[in-house]
C-alpha cells in the first residue's frame, strides 16, 4: 500500500502543478491568465513531492503534510465547484483530493492495525 500511496502523492503534485500551469499559460476561452494559479498550483504540487521525500527520513510528519496539502486543496476547490459547477478542474481537483485523503487515511489506519495499536479492547 505504501508504493500507491507514494505514486498517489507524486502523480497528485504533478497534476496540480501541470493544472497551475495551464492555468496561466493555456487559459480556458473567456477566463484570463492568471498568475496565482500558476504560483499556487507549482507550489503545492513542489510541496507536495517535497513531502514525499521527506515521508523517507520522517514518515510521520511527510504523511501529515501531504494530508494537511491535500486538505487545503479541497478547501480551495471545493466552494469553486459548487459557485460555477465547472467539473474541470474544480471537480477534478476535488476527486483526487478525496482519493488521496482517503489513500492516506487507510494507510494510516494499515499501519496501525500492523503495529496493533488500531484495535479496541
Amino acid at each position: 500500500m505504501t508504493k500507491v500511496i507514494n505514486a498517489a502523492i507524486i502523480a497528485y503534485g504533478v497534476i496540480i502543478a501541470a493544472l497551475g500551469a495551464q492555468a496561466f499559460f493555456m487559459p480556458r476561452p473567456g477566463h484570463p491568465a492568471h498568475f496565482m494559479s500558476l504560483a499556487g498550483g507549482a507550489t503545492v504540487g513542489v510541496l507536495m513531492i517535497v513531502s514525499y521525500f521527506i515521508w523517507q527520513t520522517k514518515p510521520r510528519f511527510g504523511r501529515i503534510m501531504s494530508l494537511v496539502l491535500a486538505v487545503g486543496s479541497l478547501g480551495m476547490f471545493t466552494p469553486r465547484l459548487i459557485s460555477t459547477g465547472a467539473l474541470y478542474p474544480n471537480g477534478l481537483m476535488v476527486l483526487l483530493s478525496i482519493i488521496l485523503i482517503g489513500m492516506l487515511g487507510m494507510g494510516h489506519m494499515m499501519a496501525n492495525k500492523d503495529k496493533g495499536t488500531g484495535t479496541a479492547q
